[in-house]
């Protein structure tokens, strides 16, 4: 039997980010490969995080370039389903729905798979947008990371999500890295290092913690984003937290696992988030985690359960909770136990691949087109 065509219009590394990690899995996956004929064009206008977000004459011309690839690729290749990652913010909408607009002048069947949040918001500032979108929607098929997510979307498709989890590439267990927690109160931050992930924030609660006269070893781990490295030292100094934080920069593969092998609490206090990978990464490991609950964040990180779920930035709640982990060895255990159990019961690779794959299966078997 002739094996159905299928292009993945994806953003893919560099730079690294959880969108282009989970893209990562999926290109490479042997199921794609051997069910299917599969085509990559990748998304890659963006070099490096700093460029994420901004417009420079070099991510100009790349995304023209990558505009006239997919049009050859939908000419030549002629897919019968495009699976496309769309991306909802900032400028990054604007190049996308350009794209999604070339693959349905060809109109096979169509996959976006969101992994952002901000339609509601577009939606509700613009009616033009939110009639856009409502166009370039109808006749696909949305794929959510998970049901809390599915709001976001509404405004502008009529039709009921898919929804699939997030996953990691790896399990902690198969690094050969020996999960053995530090136990002195080691406390990671994992992610970029800027006020929207809530580095802030996180500084915030570990002044107070000094203050309280609490023993602790905090580790920033991350690039930083729209803000530099110096700066990054001048708010820890001026906190008073030079003796108790360690910057380490950005950590990817056996760097980062060896970190969270020793990680006794993950703090993760960001504003704006859909479905982190960071913090499916702290149930494999086995990692408490105080964490903000926006997004899908809730789905992850049970409250009292594997962690601490705290609405708003409040740097004393932050503290507060990261205070208790700090003095109760058997809590952080349990908690640890709890979120490796998560982790297996939901958010492994072959369950990801299973519910991705169903979704392939299901869309190529549909009647659905992707008409304008």
């Amino acid at each position: 039997m002739k094996k159905k065509k299928i292009l993945l219009l994806v953003q893919l590394p560099p730079p690294v980010h959880g969108v282009g990690v989970l893209n990562g899995i999926i290109s490479r996956s042997t199921w794609l490969r051997e069910g299917y004929e599969a085509c990559i064009v990748p998304i890659r206008v963006s070099r490096v995080n700093a460029e994420i977000g901004a417009m420079n004459a070099g991510k100009f011309f790349r995304t023209i370039g990558l505009f006239f690839h997919l049009k050859i690729r939908m000419i030549f290749f002629r897919p019968d389903m495009v699976y496309f990652t769309f991306s909802p913010v900032g400028l990054n909408l604007y190049r996308d729905c350009l794209l999604l607009l070339i693959v349905k002048c060809f109109m096979p069947k169509v996959v976006l798979h969101l992994h952002g949040v901000n339609i509601k918001d577009i939606a509700a500032r613009s009616r033009i947008l939110a009639s856009i979108l409502r166009r370039l929607f109808f006749g696909v098929s949305v794929v959510c990371s998970s049901g809390r997510l599915v709001d976001d979307v509404v405004p502008v498709y009529a039709d009921t999500p898919f929804i699939v989890p997030n996953t990691i590439e790896y399990d902690p267990h198969a690094t050969g890295i020996i999960r053995a927690p530090a136990g002195t109160g080691r406390i990671l931050f994992l992610s970029h290092l800027q006020n929207e992930k809530g580095v802030d924030t996180f500084l915030d609660a570990l002044a107070i913690l000094r203050q309280r006269g609490m023993v602790f070893e905090a580790r920033l781990a991350g690039n930083p984003f729209k803000i530099s490295l110096p700066e990054v030292h001048e708010e820890i100094f001026r906190r008073g937290l030079s003796g108790c934080v360690t910057v380490l920069g950005g950590l990817v593969d056996s760097d980062k696992y060896r970190e969270c092998s020793v990680t006794d609490i993950l703090v993760f206090p960001s504003r704006n988030e859909a479905f982190p990978l960071v913090l499916i990464e702290a149930a494999a490991w086995g990692i408490p985690v105080v964490s903000s609950g926006v997004g899908a964040i809730r789905d992850i990180v049970r409250d009292r359960v594997n962690g601490f779920v705290i609405d708003g930035n409040k740097p004393d709640e932050y503290a507060d909770k990261i205070g208790i982990l700090l003095a109760d060895t058997r809590l952080r255990a349990e908690m640890g136990r709890n979120a490796r159990k998560i982790f297996d019961d939901e958010y492994t690779l072959p369950q990801f691949e299973r519910n991705i794959s169903a979704v392939f299966s299901s869309v190529l078997s549909s009647v659905k087109q992707g008409l304008s």
